[in-house]
């Protein structure tokens, strides 16, 4: 195929037709083709604009399935009548697109047929459904949602529950529990560090005009933790709420395991 400039950034291939079925899925969007030849697993997008993953490809090579050169009768019948777990075939073209170091294979729909369903598709949104979770015996169940990959519980921060979010329980909960038992250090540096870090943004950007100004350690006092996502050592994040300082926006906190809290934004 020959490749055509898309911007300064991307550029794709000339486009080949293409014709198989889509799963709508809490996850996003799976492609099958005709012959049962290939499956490509979700991404986390979702519905009208859906990306997946090939199951054999490597991570960074990902396939997009776009609706929206599709006839908008045939779209909007489609979307209304199919949520998740709905099947379709979809007929258009597809073609490869290379930038910022990721290869992704994008297909645009331009009909979709949401009568016809494939069996392949049809057993792997069944399998999809079943439940996956993990048991930590101290802090309960953590559930697999697949909609973004990553496996969501709760845990006691400072002795209040927070929303918690993992990459991969078998490296991330011990991680969890290190964190935990130094939360109270944590939880203070954070939120000393957000109102350090934020103190000039909301006096500047954020207050009312008749409103006095707040410290560091107004700001660190009315703040707290609301979310605690791990993903590995290099990716610790804690959600703070922002009491309505910030228009009701989270303030992350990254937080290095073993030498503390790094940076605080909104």
């Amino acid at each position: 195929m020959e490749s055509t400039p898309v911007d300064a950034s991307f550029v794709e291939t000339e486009p080949v037709p293409f014709a198989g079925w889509v799963l709508l899925g809490a996850g996003g969007v799976r492609a099958h083709k005709p012959d049962d030849s290939e499956l490509l697993r979700p991404s986390g997008e979702v519905i009208a604009i859906a990306a997946a993953q090939d199951a054999e490809a490597e991570p960074q090579e990902r396939a997009a399935v776009h609706f929206a050169e599709c006839d908008e009768a045939a779209l909007a019948r489609f979307c209304a009548g199919l949520g998740p777990g709905g099947i379709a075939r979809v007929a258009g073209d597809e073609r490869i697109v290379t930038g910022q170091g990721q290869t992704t294979r994008v297909i645009r729909a331009h009909e979709v047929d949401a009568s016809s369903s494939a069996h392949a598709l049809e057993q792997l949104r069944n399998e999809q459904e079943i439940p996956v979770t993990v048991e930590d015996p101290e802090l309960g169940i953590f559930a697999l949602d697949r909609t973004v990959g990553l496996w969501e519980g709760r845990a006691p921060w400072c002795d209040e529950p927070v929303d918690v979010l993992l990459g991969d329980p078998a490296s991330d909960l011990p991680l969890l529990h290190r964190l935990l038992d130094q939360c109270d250090s944590l939880d203070g540096e954070a939120r000393g560090l957000a109102g350090a870090e934020l103190e000039e943004l909301y006096n500047a950007e954020w207050r009312e005009e008749e409103e006095p100004e707040l410290t560091p350690e107004a700001i660190a006092a009315r703040v707290s933790a609301r979310s605690l996502h791990v993903d590995g050592e290099s990716s610790v994040t804690l959600y703070l709420d922002d009491d309505e300082l910030f228009g009701g926006h989270e303030i992350a906190v990254e937080i290095d395991p073993d030498t503390g809290p790094q940076s605080a934004s909104i």
